[in-house]
C-alpha cells in the first residue's frame, strides 16, 4: 500500500502493529547509507526512468534494448550516485521489468497485481516518497518510539566489494562498523532483554542487526563496539550436511550446518531461513513443520554457547539463539493461475501474476503450493505452523497487519 523503505511505508507499518521496522542499508557513491531493498534496484523501484533520465547514463548498466531476442538490460545501483542525488528520487511500487523492451518507455510493466497504490488515508497517493537515508530512518524510528531491524545490504556481492575497495578504499568490515556505530549513536539499545521480548513492540528503541553474509555476522559478534547488539543471520537455500563451509561458494546464501553451528558459538542470536524452508505439505492441503525446520531448531539449540551456560540451581536456558523467517505477503496468489495448470507464454510475466516457474503464489510458498492446494487464505495456516510448530519468535512481512493480528488475537502475546 506504499513504496517500501519509505517514510509512508514506515508509518503504515507502525499503525499496522509492526514490532520492528526495517531498512536495507545500501552503500552510496560517497560512502553513505540509503534504504533500498537491493543495492541495484533503482531502475525498477524508483522514478529514475520516468523523471530522471539524465541519471541513466551513469548507471552501472545503461539501458540496452532487446535486439534479435536478447534481453533488454538496465541496472542502476545506489553506489552509482551520491546520497544528495539519490534523495531526489521518488520510491515507486516495485515494478515488473519487460526484458523484451526495445525502448526505454517499454521497460517497466508496472507493479504486480497484489500491490496496490498508496492509500489516500495516509496522504496524497501521487506525492513523492523520497528515498530515505539510513540516518533519517534511525532518527524517524527514535522519534516515533519504534524498534529497528536494519540489514546491511549485499556485502556478499562481488560488485559491492569491488566498489568499496576501488572507489572508497575501504572494505565490508569498515562499512559494518559504521553501520553499527550509527545505530548506537542514535540511542538504540544494544540488547533487548529476554524478559521484555513479548512486550518488545511496545518498548521502542531496540535494535537487531541483520545480514546474509556470514563474515559480517561473525565480525559483529567478535568486534568490541558491536558485540552486545543482537545479530540475525539469514540464508535462502537448504544445504544438506554434505555441503560445508569449505564447499559452499556463495557469500550471501550459505546456511550450511557447520556455518550455523559456528555462528551460534560466536554468539549470533537469531537465525532466519525463508518461509519455504520451514513448512511442507501433508495430506495434500494440510501444512506442517518441515524436516529442515526440525534440523535447524535442533542444531541451533545444541550448538549454542548460551544454551550450554545454564546457571547452577536449574535456571531456564536462554531463549536465544532463536528462529525467525521471511517474508510474508511479499508475493500474492493469482486466483486463476492457482486453480489452473495453464502456463501459456503470454501470461508468464504479466503484472498480475507470478512467474509460472515459481508457482502462482510466488517464491516464498513454493515448498507447498505445487504439492498442496495452496491459496491466499492459507497464509493463516502458514502463520499457525510457523509460530506454533516451528516456534519462530518473529516474522518479516510486507504487510504486517496479518502477523500482528495473528500474534495478538490468536496467540494472545
Amino acid at each position: 500500500v506504499a513504496p517500501e523503505e519509505s517514510l509512508m511505508g514506515y508509518k503504515i507499518a507502525k499503525e499496522s502493529g509492526a514490532g520492528f521496522i526495517e531498512c536495507d542499508a545500501s552503500v552510496t557513491k560517497d560512502g553513505e547509507l540509503v534504504c533500498r531493498h537491493s543495492t541495484c534496484d533503482l531502475h525498477f523501484t524508483t522514478d529514475i526512468i520516468e523523471n530522471h533520465r539524465n541519471m541513466l547514463s551513469r548507471c552501472s548498466v545503461p539501458f540496452q534494448p532487446s535486439v534479435n531476442g536478447s534481453d533488454a538490460q538496465l541496472m542502476c545501483c545506489t553506489y552509482d550516485f551520491p546520497l544528495d542525488e539519490l534523495k531526489k528520487l521518488c520510491g515507486i511500487m516495485e515494478s515488473t521489468m519487460n526484458t523484451s523492451a526495445t525502448t526505454l518507455d517499454q521497460f517497466l510493466l508496472g507493479p504486480p497485481g497484489f500491490r496496490s497504490n498508496p492509500l489516500p488515508s495516509y496522504g496524497d497517493p501521487t506525492s513523492c516518497q523520497n528515498l530515505v537515508a539510513f540516518r533519517e530512518y534511525l532518527k524517524y524510528a527514535r522519534k516515533e518510539g519504534l524498534n529497528v531491524i536494519p540489514e546491511l545490504k549485499d556485502t556478499g556481492e562481488p560488485r559491492v566489494e569491488r566498489f568499496l575497495r576501488r572507489e572508497l578504499e575501504t572494505d565490508i568490515y569498515a562499512l559494518a562498523n559504521e553501520f553499527s556505530r550509527q545505530i548506537l549513536d542514535h540511542g538504540f539499545e544494544p540488547k533487548v532483554e529476554e524478559t521484555d521480548w513479548n512486550n518488545v513492540g511496545k518498548y521502542g528503541g531496540i535494535t537487531i542487526m541483520q545480514t546474509f553474509d556470514r563474515r559480517i555476522a561473525s565480525h559483529w559478534k567478535r568486534h568490541e563496539s558491536s558485540a552486545d547488539i543482537r545479530v540475525e543471520f539469514m540464508w535462502k537455500s537448504y544445504r544438506p550436511k554434505s555441503v560445508t563451509n569449505l564447499t559452499c561458494t556463495s557469500l550471501s546464501d550459505c546456511g550450511t550446518f557447520d556455518i550455523l553451528s559456528g555462528l551460534a558459538a560466536d554468539g549470533v542470536d537469531i537465525f532466519g531461513p525463508p518461509i519455504r524452508l520451514l513448512v511442507q505439505n501433508s495430506s495434500h492441503h494440510i501444512l506442517e513443520k518441515s524436516s529442515a525446520a526440525e534440523a535447524y531448531t535442533n542444531l541451533i539449540r545444541s550448538s549454542s554457547k548460551r544454551n550450554k551456560g545454564r546457571e547452577e540451581g536449574g535456571a531456564t536456558a536462554s531463549m536465544f539463539p532463536a528462529l525467525t523467517s521471511w517474508s510474508l505477503e511479499r508475493s500474492g496468489c493469482d486466483v486463476e493461475r492457482s486453480s489452473s495448470s495453464s502456463s501459456s507464454a503470454s501470461d508468464l510475466y504479466s503484472p498480475q501474476v507470478q512467474p509460472a516457474q515459481i508457482g502462482p503464489c510466488g517464491y516464498y510458498y513454493d515448498s507447498v503450493e505445487n504439492a498442496a492446494v495452496f491459496s491466499e487464505p492459507d497464509v493463516l495456516l502458514v502463520l499457525d505452523v510457523l509460530f506454533r510448530e516451528v516456534g519462530i519468535i518473529g516474522l518479516f512481512s510486507d504487510f504486517p497487519a496479518s502477523v500482528s493480528t495473528f500474534v495478538n488475537c490468536v496467540l494472545d502475546k
